[in-house]
């Protein structure tokens, strides 16, 4: 199977919640999303405990540009 995805970071986030905030903001623009703690090698499974401290955003290289005028906009509108 040599079908990968090739993931890069679209951002880093201090926690799950704003993880989770960001990553269903992507998915619903049709961008798939991964996180993962920040200096780890474990995926993070939402849902699950163990989630505090800061969070890679990944998506796919293709999408990286579009992944962070996202999180920019969303960042603005927050901010």
């Amino acid at each position: 199977m040599g079908d990968r995805l090739d993931l890069a970071v679209a951002a880093v986030l201090p926690d799950i919640v704003a993880g989770s905030v960001v990553k269903a903001m992507l998915e619903q623009a049709g961008i798939p999303v991964m996180l993962r703690g920040s200096g780890s090698t474990d995926w993070l499974i939402p849902g699950t405990p163990g989630g505090a401290g800061p969070l890679e955003v990944m998506v796919p290289r293709g999408r990286l540009v579009e992944a962070r005028e996202l999180i920019g906009a969303l960042e603005a509108m927050s901010g």
